[in-house]
């Protein structure tokens, strides 16, 4: 069962026209005594979105998400809702800043599902520094050593949704036989390559910050050319198997310990054959970066060429947040994911693209066209088409 009527109340007249920083009240959070229900704990484990009987759901290609995580539960629940499949599997990593009550909702949530796991280790996660890389190579690890058959894994966070449905993904993942989707541009020579940013974490308060010094940093390792990238990716199977165990792999992870947003260079650069081809990496891509339009993920950047993509010109760390105004267009497009969203911020956008895709998996192929069937779709107080 969907969770839109428990927010059919809170949305209810909330949505007076939609100025450009036009924004929700803040939601109030669902007890977490209840969490466990909402979940689907009153069956012995969840399932997802169900299927028509007979329906085809790829179970010979099973896929790894890695899920990153540091607020709203609600949100990550509802999103493991939408995209759980039985042969798939889950690794949720979770912030360690995240308080006890949180993490003890997170792991409740988790614990509905069979193939849904918390990772055994977490990070303190301080946003532009390695501890992003960390993150994923700990869930990397866990799902290497689950035993589980995957073939894939995708990068989520909890504040993404997807654009496509499970048999969707199957074929768009098979179509790249064996290589990695990695997005990557051509390298630059940046100055921030040239100073260390020294990470410093407190344990004590679970907190930390970015130190910059003028200390110079040594060249590269191996000669390799730093290649900007996204933070979130899709590797294969051989190649998360190669990034845990692989000595030079782990030289340029060190090398990139101490520059300003690692996330957004380290796979990029792993990837990137055709500049750094000593690595040898499975599933890598030996043209030149730049060349290929993956469109895999969609991300809405605070840049000229991005802000169609943000109607409503809300953005947090540069990137946008979809907003109701942005659902017509988000129907339409074909990359795999979408990021970012919250509830908070748009509740209606969250519920009306969980319905959509809902339907969609089930068959039931609704799209949106135009604006005046998205007036009337918000006057149906929340039943999103």
């Amino acid at each position: 069962m969907s969770l839109f009527a428990s927010f059919g109340t809170a949305v209810d007249n909330r949505h007076s026209g939609m100025g450009k920083n036009k924004q929700f009240a803040h939601l109030p959070s669902i007890q977490y005594d209840t969490m466990e229900k909402l979940a689907g704990r009153e069956t012995p484990k969840a399932k997802g979105v169900q299927l028509p009987y007979g329906t085809e759901e790829n179970t010979d290609f099973p896929v790894a998400f890695y899920i990153s995580f540091h607020e709203n539960v609600v949100q990550l629940q509802r999103l493991l809702y939408i995209i759980h499949r039985a042969q798939n599997i889950y690794c949720v990593h979770v912030d360690d800043k995240l308080s006890s009550k949180d993490f003890e909702a997170v792991y409740r949530v988790a614990n509905c599902y069979k193939n849904v796991f918390l990772t055994s280790r977490r990070e303190i996660m301080i946003y532009g520094s390695v501890t992003e890389i960390r993150a994923e190579l700990n869930c990397m690890e866990d799902l290497v050593n689950s035993g589980h058959r995957w073939k894939y894994l995708i990068h989520f966070t909890a504040k993404s949704f997807p654009l496509m449905k499970n048999s969707e993904l199957v074929e768009a993942l098979k179509s790249h036989k064996g290589k990695n989707i990695v997005h990557s541009n051509w390298p630059e020579e940046h100055i921030q390559f040239k100073r260390r940013h020294i990470l410093v974490v407190e344990q004590i308060t679970k907190s930390g910050y970015i130190r910059h010094t003028q200390d110079l940093k040594p060249k590269p390792p191996f000669g390799i050319k730093p290649t900007p990238g996204f933070s979130t990716n899709v590797f294969t199977r051989e190649f998360v198997d190669w990034v845990l165990v692989d000595t030079k792999a782990k030289e340029v992870l060190n090398w990139m310990s101490d520059i300003m947003y690692p996330a957004q260079y380290y796979w990029a650069t792993l990837n990137n054959l055709y500049h750094n081809g000593i690595l040898q990496t499975p599933g890598g891509d030996c043209d030149a970066p730049g060349l290929k339009q993956l469109n895999f993920y969609l991300i809405g950047w605070n840049v000229p060429a991005d802000r169609k993509l943000c109607r409503s010109g809300h953005y947090v760390r540069n990137t946008c947040m979809f907003s109701v105004q942005d659902l017509a267009a988000l129907t339409q497009r074909r990359e795999l994911v979408a990021n970012k969203f919250d509830i908070s911020y748009d509740p209606i956008v969250y519920m009306c693209m969980e319905q959509w895709i809902t339907n969609k998996t089930r068959g039931n192929h609704l799209t949106i066209r135009n604006a005046s069937i998205l007036d009337e779709a918000l006057g149906l107080r929340g039943q999103c088409l």
